[in-house]
């Protein structure tokens, strides 16, 4: 069942969601975002960033 629930959500969750699941991670994320970026730098593309840590916000 857990097989088959997770097949069923890996088609739904959008690629870019990387944390919990297997095989990616954090990781696979700030790879992405970097190639993006250098990918828009190289085309001579604006580029803007937001960056949040909401660490705090789970500490009880």
């Amino acid at each position: 069942m857990y097989t088959q629930l997770l097949d069923h959500l890996e088609n739904i969750f959008n690629p870019m969601l990387s944390a919990f699941r297997p095989g990616q991670g954090c990781n696979t994320t700030l790879l992405k975002i970097a190639e993006d970026w250098k990918r828009a730098l190289d085309e001579d593309n604006y580029l803007a960033a937001v960056l949040m840590d909401l660490s705090k916000a789970f500490d009880c």
